[in-house]
C-alpha cells in the first residue's frame, strides 16, 4: 500500500536565520508514524540536492547546508510489511539563507 501526505510546518513570526555553512538534522519520527506501531525505516527516494549532501542515519535525516542548492528531497518511511508513505522536503537557498518547506 502506498500513501502520501502533507506535513504542515508553522514557522510563526520569527526573523529569518542564515544557516549556510552548517549541518542540519531532522528527526524523521516527527514527520511519520505507524498505527500498528511497527518500526519504520527511512530511505531517500529522490534528491535534487548536490550529491552526497543528504543522508539518513537511523531515523535522522542529515543535510550539509553549506553545499546544498535549491531542490526537493523525497523521503519514504517503510514499515515491516513494506507499506510506505512519502514526504517531500523542499529546500530553497537564496542569499545564504536556507528555507525548508515540507509538502
Amino acid at each position: 500500500m502506498h500513501q502520501s501526505g502533507d506535513a504542515a510546518v508553522n514557522f510563526g513570526n520569527t526573523p529569518p536565520t542564515a544557516v549556510s555553512g552548517r549541518h542540519r538534522s531532522f528527526k524523521l519520527g516527527e514527520y511519520f508514524s505507524d498505527t500498528p506501531g511497527d518500526t519504520l525505516y527511512y530511505v531517500i527516494v529522490s534528491s535534487q540536492l548536490v550529491s552526497d549532501t543528504a543522508a539518513i542515519d537511523g531515523d535522522t535525516l542529515n543535510v550539509e547546508t553549506s553545499k546544498s542548492r535549491s531542490g526537493d528531497l523525497v523521503i519514504a518511511a517503510v514499515d515491516a510489511q513494506g507499506a510506505q508513505t512519502q514526504i517531500t522536503f523542499r529546500f530553497k537557498v537564496t542569499n545564504l539563507t536556507l528555507a525548508i518547506f515540507i509538502t
